[in-house]
């Protein structure tokens, strides 16, 4: 397994993290990200750090199998559910977690979206940062680059972030269409 360059992750992670906000994409801190470093460790963003400020130092390092991190500052509550992805999907090396608003309404819903030629199916409900919330995520993610959160949100994954947060742009803009009546 390819091993990736720890700055270079730090660096796109916070670039990606502005980029959330700035296209709408989040609440506040409501979202986060993270990247596969290889085949044990992971980085994500911390929990409660509003991405405006977010600097590569504030960066978290999981462990994917047991969720132990060093770094400044907690890493995002939804650690589990990132580990699970990894673990899951050896093709995975990023995932984006957000709270887009069309999203959220299919999610509140329990509704499945379609998005291109994928469907992401709305996982069963779990708590926030819990191992139900995880595991229903990996069911229903399966072998798509996307799936909804019951109640929560969607959560898009890729060969690398720029692919993950792609799809992440697709499912909100499909979601707003939808929702607009334009489909």
């Amino acid at each position: 397994m390819k091993v990736r360059d720890e700055q270079a992750c730090r660096r796109a992670l916070v670039e990606y993290g502005k980029r959330l906000a700035e296209d709408g994409l989040i609440e506040g801190t409501w979202g986060n990200l993270s990247v596969r470093l290889d085949e044990e460790t992971m980085l994500i963003t911390p929990s409660g750090l509003g991405y405006e400020r977010l600097r590569e130092e504030d960066i978290c390092k999981v462990r994917l199998k047991d969720g132990s991190w060093t770094g400044t500052h907690k890493p995002s509550s939804e650690r589990r559910l990132h580990a699970g992805i990894y673990l899951a999907r050896e093709d995975v090396w990023a995932v984006v977690h957000t709270h887009a608003a069309g999203c959220v309404t299919f999610a509140a819903c329990g509704k499945d979206l379609r998005v291109g030629e994928e469907t992401f199916v709305c996982a069963a409900y779990g708590v926030s940062g819990s191992g139900r919330l995880a595991k229903n995520c990996v069911r229903a993610l399966g072998k798509a680059r996307g799936c909804l959160l019951a109640h929560h949100g969607v959560v898009c994954v890729g060969g690398s972030l720029e692919e993950a947060y792609e799809w992440s742009l697709r499912a909100e803009k499909m979601a707003g269409e939808w929702l607009d009546g334009a489909i």
